[in-house]
């Protein structure tokens, strides 16, 4: 198919030959060229335009038939001739070649000033088609085309398409089936948070991806973070903690329990109070606290929380042992639990009975025990009801 629309495209650029002066151009006989119609070879075809008096290189013929893109196999479409005399091919990819001139004025600029078509019945008597038919003879047939097996042209990719390929193999024909971009995948449940957004490593590609919070009706992210903040009468919700203890050895042991475990054990009241290691006010309170806890220990559970960004797990136990704290300490710098809370002042006390709910909320350092006591007989007492 290659070779006989190569031939057709030979044949136009001949014309154009005798037409721009050789005025002794012959095609030749049977014994030293190929007869009309019949196959050329690209060394044939360029042996042949020599003796037509082409004077460039075999390099230089072949580009001026194929194009600077190297398009053989392409078809001719249709020929036509301009207002101006000049042959135009049109290709099969719409692609239009101008062969100069071949109907010139009183014979000048061309043979006799015969059109294309004509030249050709001069040296093919025998063609008894019409210039439509003959013009339709040259047009490149359509091919049935036979296709090689799909395969991979270009991967894709997280954030781009990919392609499969396949070539016909009788005209070259090539076919492309895209493919959408895979998307970021993510194999874990584990995020990084902050109080907008969440991000999350792609497994595939290495890239970090950012999302602002999206919360459901239930008040909660998909990276588990939550917009509900306790007010005074909230059900506060059960959570999974870890108490803190520095070891002689200077290691940090871990217990982990759960908030409500207070009240399986015995405790009618649950105080949490929030704190840092530096808080000055937060360090004064705490004598006053521990003194009434002594007499209230086995009705309250006290709970302190660090979610200051800055402590450690290891300064948070280092700083149980030396403030001297009988009760659970724990740290929470990643907010996992804490951020319900919605703690901005330190130190804060949440109060929570023994029903569960949020009963009160109260803000800064309290240096006398009997604020404490007065709490704790309230909410321990059994007369108490919330």
């Amino acid at each position: 198919m290659k070779r006989k629309i190569l031939f057709k495209i030979i044949s136009v650029v001949t014309l154009l030959a005798c037409g721009m002066g050789f005025a002794a151009c012959e095609f030749g006989n049977a014994d030293n060229s190929a007869a009309w119609g019949s196959v050329y070879t690209i060394e044939t075809a360029y042996a042949e335009a020599q003796e037509l008096g082409y004077s460039g290189s075999l390099e230089q013929f072949i580009k001026s038939i194929s194009g600077e893109d190297g398009k053989d196999g392409i078809g001719i479409f249709s020929t036509g001739i301009n207002a101006y005399g000049e042959l135009i091919v049109t290709l099969t990819d719409r692609t239009e070649i101008n062969l100069g001139k071949v109907v010139g004025n009183n014979g000048k600029d061309g043979e006799d000033g015969l059109s294309a078509f004509e030249i050709y019945l001069k040296y093919h008597p025998e063609y008894s088609g019409t210039e439509k038919e003959w013009i339709e003879s040259l047009k490149a047939q359509p091919c049935e085309h036979t296709f090689s097996p799909w395969e991979i042209g270009l991967e894709p990719t997280c954030t781009s398409m990919g392609y499969d390929i396949r070539v016909c193999t009788q005209c070259g024909n090539v076919e492309y089936k895209f493919i959408q971009s895979t998307g970021h995948i993510f194999n874990s449940d584990e995020y990084e948070r902050t109080d907008k957004y969440h991000m999350q490593c792609c497994d595939v590609c290495g890239t970090n991806i950012t999302e602002r919070h999206s919360y459901g009706e239930n008040g909660f992210c998909k990276c588990g973070d939550s917009d509900i903040f306790y007010g005074v009468g909230d059900c506060v919700n059960d959570f999974i903690y870890e108490s803190l203890s520095l070891n002689n050895d200077g290691s940090v042991t871990y217990f982990q329990k759960k908030l409500y475990d207070a009240f399986a054990n015995g405790k009618k009241m649950i105080l949490i109070t929030y704190f840092y290691t530096t808080c000055g006010p937060m360090v004064s309170t705490f004598p006053a606290l521990r003194e009434a806890y002594e007499e209230y220990s086995d009705v309250v559970e006290i709970i302190s929380i660090s979610d200051y960004a800055l402590d450690t797990k290891f300064g948070v136990s280092a700083y149980k042992n030396s403030i001297g704290i009988p009760w659970d300490i724990v740290f929470d710098g990643e907010e996992q639990f804490s951020k319900p809370f919605n703690v901005s002042v330190y130190p804060t006390f949440f109060i929570i009975d023994r029903n569960g709910i949020l009963q009160q909320i109260e803000y800064g350092g309290i240096t006398d025990p009997d604020v404490f006591m007065e709490w704790f007989d309230t909410y321990t007492s059994d007369e108490y009801a919330s």
